[in-house]
């Protein structure tokens, strides 16, 4: 599992991104992805996510890009989230 810490967001509409590989190494079948997000402090922070190509060929890559933006300031004290994502893939049978 990715951690991803995010610092220095100070000014409403700051964000923090990450941007991580995900591989689909099945030898047969393509890869339907979908992804969820979860937030602990929904009042400060918005999570979003984008998931550059679904489904994913067999033996191909694609990128979910996470992106954390703050929503509200002032911020007068030090705000913390837990922020999670879960990503589901749903075997396909290949399509080309």
């Amino acid at each position: 599992m990715d951690k991803m810490n995010v610092t220095g967001l100070t000014a409403k509409g700051d964000v923090a991104t990450a941007t991580y590989t995900i591989s689909n190494e099945s030898p047969d079948l393509s890869a339907a992805l979908a992804a969820t997000t979860t937030c602990s402090n929904t009042e400060y922070f918005n999570v979003t996510y984008n998931i550059a190509k679904t489904p994913v060929a067999k033996g191909t890559t694609t990128t979910i890009t996470v992106t954390v933006e703050l929503i509200k300031t002032p911020i007068e004290k030090d705000i913390t989230a837990t922020v999670g994502v879960t990503i589901t893939a749903t075997p396909q049978q290949p399509t080309a």
